[in-house]
């Protein structure tokens, strides 16, 4: 039997064309994924101050449905607080065990006024009890953070306090307390700031983007129904 040279020629020139042409497909691509890389190392245009990054936190905050509150001290979050529940009318309010909150002494404030009704770990001689059905009840819960990215307006939160996630989720207003210090501008700032290592990771942290918001049912926009319906955040400093 034999073979066409011509034949054999176009076959040979076929073959190397569709190498050649995935070579040049996969150098390409390769310069693509380079581009993207070296985008993700440079510094991208934005708030360059602190002061800058919080007000970026305040529109994105504003426009996700949160809102952003301030104090002047942290001697000054407790009337915020107050003024918050009074104005919302919450009377039922649970309090983390944060270091924020011990520092501020903001149960024994609370206290003070008998119109409220506080759920933290020292209401009960098993706080477990109180995890579920009992900050259900509550209106309004009080958390700390370990961080605030101000370029989504997204807070980081650890839960291994008293209540657990369940604080965060079940009252119908979150509120989270901070220092201007705890903003960072992106998620990569507070990373690189941070560097937690496998050592030193919580069991469970979430990362909270504005309020609770879900489309699941026939695709119509619903907040509040897998978590809280209000997000407030109070910044002092």
């Amino acid at each position: 039997m034999t073979t066409d040279p011509a034949l054999t020629r176009q076959v040979l020139l076929a073959r190397l064309r569709t190498l050649e042409l995935s070579a040049s497909q996969d150098s390409a691509r390769s310069r693509q994924w380079e581009e993207i890389r070296s985008s993700a190392t440079e510094d991208l245009s934005g708030p360059t101050s602190l002061d800058q990054w919080v007000n970026q936190l305040r529109s994105e905050l504003q426009r996700l449905g949160g809102e952003l509150r301030t104090a002047a001290s942290l001697n000054d979050i407790p009337s915020a607080v107050v003024d918050l529940a009074r104005e919302s009318r919450y009377k039922r309010i649970a309090l983390g065990d944060d270091r924020l909150l011990e520092e501020i002494r903001l149960a024994d404030q609370l206290n003070n006024f008998v119109e409220f009704r506080l759920l933290d770990k020292r209401s009960a001689s098993n706080p477990k009890d109180h995890a579920g059905p009992a900050l259900a009840q509550c209106q309004l819960g009080i958390t700390g953070c370990q961080a605030i990215i101000a370029e989504t307006a997204t807070i980081v939160l650890d839960h291994q306090g008293f209540g657990g996630r369940s604080l965060s989720l079940l009252p119908e207003c979150h509120l989270v307390l901070a220092q201007r210090s705890q903003v960072f501008g992106r998620l990569r700032d507070w990373w690189n700031a941070t560097q937690p290592g496998r050592d030193n990771l919580p069991t469970c942290r979430t990362f909270i983007t504005g309020p609770s918001r879900t489309a699941d049912i026939e695709k119509v926009l619903v907040t509040g129904v897998h978590g809280p319906l209000r997000l407030v955040v109070i910044l002092a400093g």
